[in-house]
């Protein structure tokens, strides 16, 4: 039963790298790491090798001639053994699989908790004259998924957000903290059922920044919105009906600010022999505080090169040039062979694309950079990410954006540079340090910086 059960798993991953000739201990995997253990048995059992000069290369992208190989090892592994049949393997398969959802849930039958506790000491002044008082934070992300019958599911979401800042206090715990969604799938006598999901959430938020430090001002905490929405498909095209509150009183629960979104979605690679290009278009009405507002957008999304993807977006809320968004976003997934991941943003927001009266409840509708900003009405904004696997336990990420004025000079309320680079090393299973260093400055005030040192656990 294990030796099947290691042939599944090796089957389902397809993760490691095989080739001739390889040695007892690899110098690339030290005595520490997380899964040596693992390394060790499978090529201890002959399905899996290292590399002639004496390297495993796990983070390695595989081929598919390495691919090939494996199956191959499989094979032989599982002629020898003489007694695995498809029936055993299908068995053995649902076994693992109710295994695997029994360890996530902590105990049988109940929910899977899931989350992130983030410690970390910060202080500023850096490079700059910012103060360098130290500073202590914490930030816990937590929530659960319980799945029912007919597609039916339920999740409750937490985020101590500001909390962990010096001590402050959610106002609110319920309107503050906690979000949760609701699925159902229903047969309405469409062409397909409708998926529909009802959440509950105080939407993006805010952070408030401790007197003394700019350094994650106008950074907002990604939350859901309370609303409906209904989503199936059409003839090919993927309909999503939504309706979400942006504006009310938090003691009295009156809804002020309210909006409609229809977005439609149609995968038009066999129009175009270009596999995963996506067009999409959305309508968007908002109402709150006597004043309505109607826009829409529309974007595609294609792959250019098989590792380079690039998606564009167009946002119409007036028919003269003040009242467009236009938007450039490019992803290059391992391009050079290395694991290295580089993001570019490009985006230009006209000086009334966001209606001025509606600025507080469409603050979002442009979208967010990299640093979780939100974007301006009158700007451009230049976004740059790159991640880089070092080793098996180092990992590099460096973030930057410049936003500018409508000219693209470095003027106005609205202009900033940000800068952040981390190193994040692997302690053990699910527990990363992370260190990094921050630097955030508007061309009407001085640069701030902070260097942070954290301690992060998944779970």
């Amino acid at each position: 039963m294990h030796k099947k059960i290691l042939v599944l798993v090796l089957v389902l991953g397809f993760s490691l790298i095989v080739v001739p000739s390889f040695p007892k201990e690899f110098g690339d995997i030290s005595e520490k790491h997380w899964a040596r253990e693992f390394v060790q048995k499978v090529v201890e059992s002959g399905i899996l090798s290292g590399y002639s000069d004496g390297t495993f290369r796990g983070n390695k992208t595989i081929t598919r001639y390495e691919i090939a190989k494996i199956i191959s090892n499989l094979l032989e592994i599982m002629g020898e053994s003489g007694d695995v049949t498809l029936e055993d393997l299908q068995v053995d398969l649902k076994a693992i699989k109710t295994e695997l959802q029994t360890l996530r849930a902590g105990r049988a039958g109940g929910a899977p908790l899931r989350g992130t506790f983030l410690m970390r000491g910060r202080l500023g002044g850096i490079l700059t004259t910012g103060s360098r008082t130290p500073r202590t934070d914490f930030r816990l992300t937590t929530g659960f998924t319980q799945k029912g019958s007919e597609g039916a599911e339920i999740a409750f979401g937490l985020d101590t957000m500001d909390v962990g800042y010096n001590n402050a206090l959610a106002t609110n715990l319920f309107q503050d903290l906690l979000d949760a969604r609701a699925t159902l799938s229903m047969n309405m006598g469409w062409e397909n059922p409708a998926n529909i999901e009802i959440y509950f959430g105080p939407g993006p938020t805010l952070h408030t920044e401790p007197a003394g430090l700019t350094v994650d001002s106008g950074k907002y905490y990604m939350r859901p919105r309370t609303g409906l929405s209904v989503r199936t498909q059409m003839a090919g095209v993927d309909l999503t009906g939504k309706y979400s509150v942006v504006a009310g009183s938090r003691t009295t629960g009156i809804v002020t600010g309210h909006h409609f979104q229809f977005t439609s979605g149609l995968d038009v690679s066999n129009w175009i022999n270009r596999d995963g290009t996506v067009l999409s278009a959305s309508i968007d009405f908002v109402r709150a505080g006597g004043t309505n507002d109607l826009g829409g957008r529309v974007g595609v999304k294609t792959p250019l090169l098989p590792r380079l993807e690039a998606a564009g977006i167009l946002g119409v809320a007036a028919l003269d040039g003040s009242g467009l968004h236009g938007g450039l976003d490019l992803v290059a997934d391992d391009i050079l062979g290395t694991g290295t991941i580089f993001g570019l943003q490009i985006h230009r927001v006209a000086s009334s694309y966001i209606p001025i009266p509606l600025v507080a409840v469409e603050f979002d509708f442009a979208g967010f950079d990299y640093f979780d900003r939100a974007r301006a009405n009158g700007t451009w904004d230049i976004g740059f990410r790159m991640t880089h696997p070092i080793s098996e336990i180092l990992a590099l990420e460096i973030l930057w954006n410049t936003r500018r004025d409508g000219d693209f000079r470095y003027s106005g309320a609205s202009a900033s540079n940000a800068f952040r680079g981390s190193l994040t090393y692997s302690v053990a299973a699910q527990t990363q340090l992370v260190g990094s260093y921050e630097q955030f400055g508007t061309a009407a005030g001085p640069s701030d910086d902070l260097l942070s040192m954290a301690l992060q656990y998944h779970f």
